[in-house]
Order: structure tokens, then C-alpha cells, then sequence
């Protein structure tokens, strides 16, 4: 299963995965790429499966976890590749409402998807989770351009914990 698949790098890996013989749930709010995700997947030969989800809804994520049971089967791997930087910027010139929104889709959103999946996981004795975003660490900034980011992956690498 793989979120923010709708495009970029999580559309790179669900392909990835679907190449390797997995049968891949694509995740992303946008169904138009998740759906286009699904269909290169398809026309490779894979199969997929597009589920159109807000990560920061709490029970549509469980919603959207329970039908990807139902429909694919047990999920053996979670890559969490959304993400969110609308609040992009020197902080003074950030909209703070903006900021939160990226916050909660970039934080909120992990912590939601680890929540449901683990404790099947685990229940199986199985099962692989990426909570961290597939992404390139970001150069220090004199601006604080990148405090959303770095909030995030200060809170993601203490999630385990």
C-alpha cells in the first residue's frame, strides 16, 4: 500500500511494487492520478487498486484500511509517501492556517495509517511500515523555509519509540 501515490516518487514505487508482484492499493485525495496510477500499473500487467482518501480523517482512513482488507487482502507493506508543503517560505510570510494543514497531512496523516495497519501486522507476525516520506533531506535554511518539514521528521523518527 502505498499513499501519495498519485503521482511523483509514490507513483514510481507503487509501480515498483506492482513490477515485483505485489498487488498494490494506490492512496492520494486526488482520484484522477490514483486512478491513472492504477491503470499503468494494469497496463503492465500488475494489478491495483485506487482508493481516494483524506489521511488526516481518522475514520476514513480506518474506513479506507478495512476495504483494502476486504477487497485486496492483508497488508504485508505501508509506504507512507504523501505530503503536504503549501507553507512554503520564510515563517512571517507563511499563512498559519496553511502551515497546519501541511502539519496535520504530513504528521497527522502517518500517525493515522501506522495506527491501523500495525496491529494487524503485528497480529500476523509480519509486515513491513515506512513512516518516514521517501524524500531528500532538505539544505538548513536561514529563512526557516522548512520548519513544517523538520517538525515532522522530528516527530516521525520518535513515532517507534
Amino acid at each position: 500500500m502505498v499513499t501519495g501515490a498519485g503521482r511523483g516518487i509514490g507513483r514510481e514505487i507503487a509501480l515498483h511494487q506492482a513490477r515485483t508482484g505485489a498487488t498494490v492499493a494506490v492512496l492520494a485525495r486526488t482520484a484522477a492520478q490514483i486512478g491513472e496510477t492504477a491503470a499503468l500499473i494494469e497496463k503492465e500487467g500488475g494489478q491495483a487498486k485506487a482508493y481516494v482518501v483524506d489521511l488526516v480523517d481518522r475514520e476514513a482512513v480506518e474506513a479506507t484500511f478495512a476495504a483494502i482488507v476486504s477487497e485486496i487482502g492483508p497488508i504485508d507493506c505501508l509506504v507512507n509517501n504523501h505530503g503536504s508543503f503549501r507553507a512554503f517560505g520564510p515563517i512571517w510570510e507563511c499563512d498559519p492556517d496553511e502551515w497546519w494543514g501541511d502539519v496535520e497531512i504530513n504528521l497527522r496523516g502517518c500517525f493515522h495509517t501506522c495506527r491501523v495497519v500495525a496491529p494487524a501486522m503485528l497480529e500476523r507476525g509480519r509486515g513491513v511500515s515506512s513512516i518516514w516520506s521517501v524524500e531528500e533531506p532538505a539544505p538548513a535554511s536561514p529563512w526557516l523555509r522548512l520548519c513544517v518539514q523538520q517538525g515532522r521528521n522530528y516527530a516521525l523518527h520518535r513515532m517507534p519509540e
